[in-house]
């Protein structure tokens, strides 16, 4: 999947969560860690984690208001991780380190693992929440 292949409301998420990310980025209580992230010699993985993370949160949040970014578009070529490489190429300027585009598939894979590991341990902890209640009832 590519970019021709995304329709307008494709275009629109990738917008959204990138621009999320961005935003997140860039707000003053995440700078010093993404400066640690940018000189870092585990960038690929600290980024990752991160990133992981913040996806994370925007789909529950996103989910919270009756929306869903397609997972796919998180790291299709000319994805949302794609649309933010001037952004880490900036912070990475700005932090005294640097970031090399050409690692953005193994961060997309290891985004992707991760990301898939934190989903399945948020519905097993569901699923140990619905025991519990279960059990007090």
């Amino acid at each position: 999947m590519s970019l021709q292949d995304f329709d307008e409301l494709d275009n629109a998420d990738i917008d959204i969560g990138a621009g999320a990310l961005a935003k997140l980025m860039s707000m003053p209580e995440t700078r010093d860690m993404m400066r640690s992230i940018f000189t870092s010699p585990n960038q690929t993985k600290m980024l990752a984690k991160f990133l992981a993370q913040a996806i994370s949160e925007l789909n529950i949040r996103a989910l919270k208001n009756d929306l869903l970014i397609k997972p796919e578009l998180w790291f299709v070529e000319d994805g949302i991780i794609d649309d933010l490489t001037d952004e880490f190429e900036e912070i990475a300027e700005i932090s005294g380190g640097q970031f090399d585009p050409s690692t953005l598939p193994a961060l997309k894979q290891e985004v992707a693992a991760l990301a898939k590991q934190l989903g399945e341990n948020q519905e097993a902890q569901r699923q140990m929440n619905g025991v519990q209640s279960g059990l007090r009832a």
